[in-house]
């Protein structure tokens, strides 16, 4: 038997209109495509499908940075700046969830691990020197934090998850539940402004990110704060297609210098590496 390669509708498209496609060879359609979770091959000019039902979901590795230079983010352009299709764009009275598993096994320094924006405007997800995780937004100055969560070791697996409702209120959920800490509210807050207008970068970002993984971003167009336990999983990464990612960046490459999008955008918006992190088999398990 062949390898199954893991392919878009537009993938497949593309495979006949470069003469690429080869007959017999089998093909795995990614979630958000057509007949996702089928298994079809090429015939003298003709698809056929030979499964079409669910694939048992498997993970295998999550990204570690090293703390000095080592990032992910969209493709660059000659200017060294994120190329425009590939941004993504959560707008102000659009709905949204971003959604990921992080965790650190140095824990005592600022680490600075989602990172968009520029100057005085941007969005950051941030662990401080006491371990306290945090989303902050900044626009023009003026500082909206959403939640700060101490009692959690990030030493360990965590899930993140940040919900937009389309009319102002984000929500931060830590494991599954709103954090609630002095002096930092509870995981809420309002903010009607823009702020994702630049190129989103993962790992190494605006300060050091010493021994920090990353795996399963995944960014949704709808607010998901009613599925948050669907997203947590009672703290193992699982199969996020029901939930209909537009972006969904899984790591499962195992090496290389790109990560694919697996969500419904397609391939379009894969990811590239800088200066190398490493894929590793420590998953959120």
């Amino acid at each position: 038997m062949s390898d199954i390669t893991l392919i878009d509708d537009s993938e497949q498209s593309s495979l006949v209109t470069n003469g690429l496609a080869k007959n017999g060879e089998l093909y795995l359609k990614k979630a958000g495509s057509t007949s996702a979770g089928a298994i079809v091959a090429y015939d003298n000019g003709v698809w056929r499908t030979f499964a079409n039902e669910a694939v048992s979901f498997v993970q295998q590795y999550s990204l570690k940075f090293d703390g000095t230079n080592e990032s992910l983010h969209g493709p660059l352009d000659g200017n060294n700046s994120p190329i425009a299709s590939s941004q993504i764009t959560l707008g102000s009275t659009d709905a949204w969830t971003i959604s990921f598993w992080y965790k650190n096994d140095n824990v005592s320094i600022n680490d600075t691990s989602l990172f968009n924006g520029a100057g005085s405007d941007y969005f950051r997800f941030n662990v401080n020197s006491s371990g306290h995780a945090n989303i902050m937004v900044y626009d023009g100055g003026m500082r909206v934090r959403t939640g700060n969560q101490p009692s959690i070791d990030l030493r360990n697996w965590t899930h993140v998850a940040y919900t937009h409702d389309g009319s102002g209120l984000h929500k931060m959920f830590v494991n599954g539940s709103l954090p609630v800490f002095a002096g930092y509210g509870d995981g809420t807050a309002t903010y009607t402004g823009d702020f994702q207008t630049y190129g989103w970068i993962y790992g190494r970002a605006n300060t050091a990110t010493p021994d920090a993984y990353l795996d399963e971003i995944a960014f949704f167009g709808s607010d998901l704060s009613s599925s948050i336990s669907t997203l947590y999983n009672s703290g193992v990464a699982g199969d996020l297609s029901t939930l209909y990612p537009t972006y969904w960046y899984r790591m499962e490459e195992g090496s290389g210098a790109s990560v694919a999008n697996s969500g419904s955008v397609g391939s379009g918006a894969d990811l590239v590496t800088s200066n190398s992190p490493t894929f590793v088999t420590d998953i959120p398990s």
